[in-house]
């Protein structure tokens, strides 16, 4: 009689084969949390529309701010209603002859996320994020762009979000809206209008003397009545 084979899992602890699935589950998970942050990035920009209909009531947008021509502005961009995203794609367009795109600061809550920035297109950005765990909260900046306005910089400027693509934890679509974001450039200081100095302070004017009239001279009779 031939002796039973070994089960190797059955001298292996309990606690051990959870421990090592457990591993090959988060890494399984990260493969794919980074498979997702490749196709996001690599995805052609042409592929879907700028914004599917509205199912879950998510909104990503950019709000009004004022900035001074020549000065650095910092420009939020908010997510409404947020639960459990894990990935997202966001193309944004901004005038570069009014602002220079600087650095991109990512949130306090987004903070888990990895992120990919491409800006080198003046006038386009396209940011990526991913993570293994999903953020959820409401109204709160998933990251901030810093700008510096130009010099000449007048009226108003555009933010456009011009494609959005959200995933879940669950590696689902989030459908969301999204609203643009104006700056708007406040006016220079007007320089006061230049008024003429008073005059320096000097001696009053004091009107000349009378120049005394000059007494005529009397006639000579005697001369007149010379004859010779």
């Amino acid at each position: 009689m031939s002796p039973s084979p070994i089960c190797f899992h059955c001298l292996i602890p309990d606690s051990a084969i959870i421990s090592r699935r457990h591993e090959e589950h988060r890494s399984a998970h990260a493969m794919v949390l980074a498979l997702l942050l490749a196709v996001l990035l690599w995805i052609p920009l042409w592929t879907t529309p700028v914004c599917s209909a509205d199912t879950s009531g998510v909104k990503i947008h950019i709000p009004t701010l004022t900035a001074s021509p020549g000065g650095s502005l910092t420009v939020p961009v908010l997510i409404t209603r947020a639960n459990k995203l894990a990935g997202l794609k966001l193309v944004l367009h901004y005038d570069k002859s009014s602002l220079k795109f600087d650095k991109l600061i990512k949130g306090k809550k987004a903070g888990g996320l990895m992120h990919v920035v491409n800006s080198k297109t003046p006038g386009r950005l396209i940011v990526v994020m991913a993570g293994a765990r999903g953020v959820s909260g409401n109204e709160f900046p998933l990251f901030e762009m810093k700008f510096t306005a130009a010099d000449f910089a007048a009226g108003s400027s555009e933010i456009k979000i011009q494609r959005v693509e959200l995933m879940g934890e669950d590696l689902k679509a989030i459908t969301a809206k999204s609203g643009n974001g104006r700056i708007r450039f406040s006016a220079p200081e007007a320089k006061a209008a230049d008024t003429p100095a008073p005059p320096a302070p000097g001696k009053p004017d004091i009107p000349a003397a009378p120049t005394p009239p000059v007494p005529e001279k009397p006639e000579n009779p005697v001369a007149d009545g010379v004859h010779q």
